[in-house]
């Protein structure tokens, strides 16, 4: 394994670790080969490491010095192994402190960890504890000199360990209420997050404390809370029947930490298990639009398993066909158990023909995708006000800017092609000529077709190879956004304006965008412009092109029987009977990630659900 130290110094005290790890004399029968390279000087060290105590110094040492990731020995082995005893991290510890303190950082880094894992021990051994052992804990803490954590920040850090433990939190807390006689923001919401996460051991008295405690502490004049606070008391308050009230404070704290959608999960499982969805929505929706993580996925399958009748069946799946949502496979199979457990529907795998658009279970027709002249009209007239500038785009530009961008359009337009040009070259991989590359390879094979190309992108751009540079700008019209600017939107806006046959290259699914437009009319209207007008490219392999292939049929929760394919008495293997009594659901099968933003292959994994009896 290969590592490279930064300078002289850190090789010089690397070695002085090895000196002291090889002088044991019992040796190990594992050996730890390093290659540390620092131009222009290359040496070759064997490491023996001798008992969990070399590895555990090994490791920190490691990991402080060249970023090791844990990945320490040959063939891949990783050690995580850490000594029980924190007496003897400490001896070791200070054998190593007359080397470590060349190195600025690496000695606290080191006696940090060893604090860490001095609560950790603690915690995980202990169900609640007592006054005099807390102060034995913080004390044997704080004797650890050189480490980061000191007498003002031990407490929040003993607390967000305990979190997981309710009756241990609830124990420093009483603690804490001994020691200084009053409790801060800070800490009671790191005991209303104790409440959450522990949930299921809360008593009524448990409740009524969270609610008292609440109201104080929202209620205080001149005290501002930390978005860390108002996440944690969000959380307490969605378990008790006030749970509306962290709507309130979530809607009324203006910290950007506050907009994230995590503080919201736990209120937004409150409105399911409380039946309001009418509050879960909004930021469900919210979710959906701008989520990175499977944090949507999580809500997902919270809702599904508090369904249990085929009205808020219906109601959930008709929710997925009006924001195109695709599950995971998870998601999925917790869907078809739960139709099974309330015998709602008889759900079988299924999948879709791409080019008759026919379920290969039951033979019903999915919707026929096209949009409408007077659809697409609509949507081209709302797109500026509602998502562009109603969208706050000049937080990310300029009046200037878009002023600029719509003069150049009005005498350029229409285009054949609208290309997000860094979008584009990022399928190129990480590299200085990679990405440009791979974008003119995309650029050629759209010219090669006789296309007329818009190319967006930003000013950085401009600092790209010259031949790449000169491909843009002789054989494209093109308009650089600052490099702050969102240039999706200008993309999109351009695209329109070119008509109902311009196409936009992008693999962003651009759900931000679709979450702007309130209207749901216009949102459907923009799913279906944008499934029939955007081009995903797969890959650019040796020079060839390779898009996604496009489909009749939306890619979405598909309900009853299409009107103009209704099948007669005489078509084999139908049910007549289907309307609004089927429904057709896309899933994934091979991520638990959320599907818009990262799939670009039509699914072919979908439930055939057909109605058991009426409920």
């Amino acid at each position: 394994m290969t590592f490279k130290l930064v300078n002289t110094e850190r090789m010089i005290h690397f070695k002085k670790i090895c000196e002291l790890l090889n002088s044991t004399k019992t040796m190990s029968s594992h050996t730890c080969r390093l290659y540390i390279n620092d131009n222009p000087l290359t040496f070759k060290m064997g490491v023996k490491l001798k008992s969990p105590l070399h590895k555990f110094v090994a490791k920190h040492s490691l990991n402080i010095l060249v970023g090791a990731k844990n990945q320490l020995f040959n063939n891949n082995k990783i050690y995580s192994s850490f000594l029980s005893c924190t007496n003897q991290k400490r001896w070791y510890a200070q054998k190593l402190q007359s080397t470590a303190n060349h190195v600025p950082g690496v000695s606290s880094k080191l006696y940090s960890n060893i604090q860490t894992d001095t609560i950790k021990t603690f915690v995980e051994n202990k169900s609640t504890s007592n006054y005099d052992e807390w102060m034995e804990l913080k004390k044997e803490i704080l004797s650890v000199k050189g480490g980061q954590l000191r007498d003002e920040n031990i407490d929040g850090i003993i607390l967000a360990h305990c979190v997981s433990k309710l009756e241990l939190t609830k124990s420093f807390i009483k603690f804490l209420n001994q020691k200084q006689k009053k409790i801060t923001a800070q800490q009671m919401s790191q005991l209303f997050r104790s409440f959450y996460l522990n949930r299921s051991e809360c008593t009524a008295e448990d409740k009524m404390f969270i609610k008292k405690m609440y109201t104080h502490i929202v209620n205080q004049k001149n005290v501002t809370l930390a978005p860390s606070s108002v996440e944690g008391l969000v959380s307490g308050i969605s378990i008790t029947d006030d749970w509306k009230q962290g709507l309130t404070l979530l809607s009324n704290n203006r910290d950007s930490r506050t907009k994230q959608l995590s503080p919201a999960f736990p209120l937004i499982e409150a409105a399911i298990l409380n039946d309001d969805m009418e509050c879960a929505l909004p930021y469900l929706d919210k979710c959906l639009a701008f989520d990175t993580t499977n944090l949507s996925e999580n809500i997902i399958g919270f809702w599904i398993r508090h369904i249990s009748s085929k009205v808020k069946m219906h109601e959930f799946l008709a929710y997925l066909q009006d924001n195109e949502f695709v599950m995971s496979k998870p998601s999925a199979d917790l869907l078809v158990e739960q139709c099974r457990k309330h015998s709602l529907y008889e759900c079988t795998h299924a999948s879709i023909h791409s080019q008759s658009r026919q379920c290969d279970v039951c033979s019903f027709p999915l919707d026929r995708l096209s949009l409408d002249p007077s659809e697409f009209d609509s949507l081209k007239r709302n797109f500026l006000d509602r998502a562009l500038v109603g969208g706050d785009v000049f937080q990310k530009s300029t009046p200037q800017e878009l002023d600029k961008f719509l003069s150049f359009l009005r005498t350029t337009s229409p285009y054949d092609i609208v290309m997000d040009g860094l979008n584009i070259s990022h399928l190129g991989g990480v590299g200085y000529r990679r990405q440009p590359d791979t974008l003119s390879r995309v650029i050629n094979h759209f010219l090669s077709r006789g296309d007329r190309i818009l190319l967006l992108g930003r000013v950085h751009m401009l600092r790209w190879p010259k031949p790449v540079v000169s491909l843009i700008q002789t054989k494209t019209q093109y308009f650089f956004v600052d490099n702050l600017s969102q240039d999706d939107p200008y993309m999109l806006y351009a695209t329109m304006q070119g008509g109902m046959r311009t196409r936009f290259v992008s693999r962003d699914l651009m759900r931000s965008h679709l979450f702007l437009l309130k209207d749901a009319e216009l949102r459907q209207s923009f799913l279906k412009w944008q499934q029939l007008n955007q081009v995903v490219i797969l890959s650019v392999n040796k020079g060839q092109v390779v898009i996604r292939p496009q489909l009749g049929y939306q890619q979405r929760v598909h309900c009853g029987v299409n009107p103009d394919t209704r099948p007669t008495s005489s078509t084999n293997g139908v049910n007549l009977d289907r309307a609004g009594k089927s429904w057709h659901v896309p899933y994934r099968d091979d991520s638990i990630e959320l599907t818009f933003h990262n799939v670009y292959t039509p699914k072919s994994t979908w439930l055939c659900m057909k109605e058991t009896s009426v409920r």
